[in-house]
């Protein structure tokens, strides 16, 4: 079951007026609701609520797993509240080991802006679960666990509600979470947002449309502060739809309270050890143990109970995502990727060097990472994993599957690409599929219904096109790229958005009005939707305009944050901008690497890259062979500058 998270408040205030059009009808009557959205579609709408960016609340937290972030809350001293498919991996036996798992206080976990905490012990709700919707079943009622921190915080903690919640239902509560925004924002940085607790059945809460990835394990809070269920499931493919679901934590008083009093008690066996726990009873907890960054042998020598190799040997460190070398450590460090591709916080700051500036250190670049994507040259780039879309447009994965590597310009690779990696032909691609999304074209795989495409996907002529199915605001250019019960507009002032008939009983929600057209009455974003006109960021309902094309945008960090038809251009060292391909063709500051430097001197690289044999470096497109990559992975030598 993947991870949910909050809806959160990106939308203004203004109230504008605004002539519409309807997608996907022939010779349509401007101002019309589509045919087919015109009856009671089944579907209950629960107004959007705004959501605000969380600076306080330390007590709910970051928590990250390997490559997942999830969502937390500090109920003890020590011990951490959070969802069991946080912690333990699908067709898992049990959690995953303690000092796999970090904790992170603060609001947001890129650029050092937390402090970090490594787990000493994990308890979980027993039983295996699978992955696929029949893994949801056997989460209902199970979904919580108890990481235990090997050091305090320090902070108070949040108290629980170990009662009943029946009497919470059409009570007001609060969200809190570090998951993705409904338009396809990163996780990462703490929102909070006010709900309704609908129907309590069984061992779960439902509530209203409030959540997306990355705020699972995430507390529903009362109006007394206490909280009293962790965010578990959703029913919808994108973010803010559908019914969504917390665990009831009442039902698991025993485990939480065993978890706790076990955090509390010294094991009195006379020698203290790097373990998490007070083994002498001195009240101190490993105090002779080696900190981050310090040498070590192995992991009982560590604070942090990881020893990990480095390029600087062995080292006392913690896990993080390799993807993310900003985030996920303490100030003064950073997450440096290990031959295995996992993750270690390392220290050292980022450094000035830009994206493809030829480099000698991970400190030298501000995207901390510097390699050799196969092409003897070493140069600032920004990690990825092979086949899960991490590069941005016009970019391609130097990686086999699952494996760690490096963005390149996509016109370097001159083997077949991966899924969301830019194409011209079916050739181009590894599943043979290149797809124009509105004119963007970029390798797909084949789908029969959403559930056969990965997340940040829905299946559209019958393959897996960026984006989720949005719901009220996100973007779309037919009807079938919005949620049930949603429909796509086309307007000439506002952009291309989804929405939804409303009335007196079913109001829009803050950021829209509900405008009269000739056979009903219409949802309308009172700024402009994302891709529209602009002459200025407070005219967007994402706040940013970009100058150079006058159309509305945001930041992100992969292909499928944008939504359908747009594109994630590389604007600066770790991110782009979300804009049309047309409006990124008319801003000569955007695009991919510079090739100072792409014809120097040949040399081995890192990781015994060289020469393929035969090539020739006179035209200076002799092609390299990146030794150890899958597909025949081939990458050109970049043309002299």
């Amino acid at each position: 079951m993947p991870p949910f998270a909050l809806r959160t408040s990106w939308f203004a205030s203004a109230a504008v007026c605004s002539a519409l059009t309807w997608i996907g009808c022939a010779a349509p009557d401007p101002l019309a609701i589509p045919s087919d959205h015109q009856t009671d579609l089944g579907v209950k709408y629960s107004p959007i609520v705004n959501g605000v960016e969380e600076n306080g609340r330390d007590n709910v937290v970051f928590v990250f797993n390997r490559g997942g972030s999830c969502t937390g809350t500090l109920v003890s001293d020590r011990v951490v509240l959070t969802a069991k498919h946080c912690v333990q991996s699908p067709n898992a036996t049990g959690p995953a080991r303690a000092n796999q798992l970090t904790v992170g206080i603060g609001p947001r976990a890129f650029g050092g802006g937390m402090k970090f905490f490594t787990g000493a012990a994990v308890d979980a709700t027993p039983g295996v679960y699978t992955d696929g919707a029949l893994g949801v079943q056997d989460l209902v009622g199970s979904d919580v666990a108890l990481i235990t921190l090997a050091t305090s915080p320090g902070l108070a903690p949040m108290r629980m509600k170990l009662g009943s919640p029946l009497d919470e239902e059409g009570q007001r509560a609060t969200a809190v979470g570090f998951g993705l925004t409904p338009g396809g924002g990163q996780s990462g940085t703490k929102y909070t947002v006010d709900t309704t607790v609908g129907r309590i059945n069984g061992n779960t809460i439902q509530v209203d449309g409030t959540i997306c990835q990355g705020d699972s394990g995430g507390p529903l809070i009362n109006k007394k502060g206490e909280t009293f269920g962790v965010v578990s499931f959703g029913t919808a493919m994108g973010c803010g739809g559908g019914a969504n679901f917390y665990q009831r934590i009442d039902i698991w008083k025993d485990l939480i309270d065993s978890a706790i009093e076990k955090s509390k008690v010294c094991s009195d066996d006379g020698v203290e050890a790097c373990d998490g726990f007070d083994n002498d009873c001195d009240n101190l907890v490993d105090e002779d143990c080696a900190a981050i960054g310090e040498p070590c042998k192995e992991d009982i020598d560590c604070a942090t109970l990881l020893c990990a190799t480095t390029d600087n040997g062995k080292v006392c460190a913690t896990i993080c995502d390799p993807l993310a070398p900003d985030s996920g450590c303490d100030k003064g460090f950073f997450c440096a990727s290990t031959t295995s591709c996992q993750g270690v916080c390392l220290e050292g700051t980022a450094g000035a060097k830009a994206f493809g500036d030829t480099c000698e250190s991970n400190s030298e670049c501000k995207s901390l990472f510097c390699v050799d994507p196969g092409d003897n040259l070493r140069r600032c780039l920004v990690p990825c994993r092979g086949g899960e879309s991490d590069c941005l447009s016009q970019e391609a994965c130097v990686a086999r599957a699952g494996q760690c590597g490096s963005c390149v310009d996509s016109e370097l690779v001159s083997s077949a690409l991966g899924p969301d990696e830019p194409c011209n032909s079916d050739e181009g691609c590894r599943s043979g599929k290149c797809y124009d999304d509105g004119g963007t074209k970029y390798c797909v795989d084949a789908c029969d219904s959403d559930g056969d495409c990965d997340s940040g996907h829905h299946c559209r002529d019958n393959v897996c096109a960026r984006g989720p199915r949005a719901g009220l605001g996100g973007v779309c250019e037919e009807h079938a790229d919005c949620l049930k019960g949603f429909f796509c507009a086309e307007t000439a002032d506002k952009g291309d958005f989804c929405t939804r008939t409303c009335s007196a009983k079913e109001p829009c929600g803050d950021g829209f009005s509900c405008s009269k057209v000739s056979n009903g009455s219409v949802c309308v974003p009172d700024d402009v939707a994302l891709g529209g006109p602009c002459a200025s960021d407070k005219e967007c309902v994402s706040g940013l305009c970009h100058e150079a094309s006058g159309t509305c945008t945001r930041r992100c960090k992969d292909p499928t944050a944008c939504g359908v038809g747009l594109e994630c251009v590389r604007s600066g060292d770790t991110g782009g901008l979300c804009l049309s391909p047309e409006a990124a063709a008319v801003d000569p500051g955007l695009g991919g690497e510079a090739d100072g430097g792409a014809d120097d001197a040949p040399k081995k690289s890192d990781d015994g890259c060289a020469l393929a044999p035969g090539a020739s470096r006179t035209s200076g497109a002799a092609v390299l062979w990146a030794v150890g990559l899958a597909a025949s992975l081939w990458i050109r030598r970049r043309r002299a500058s």
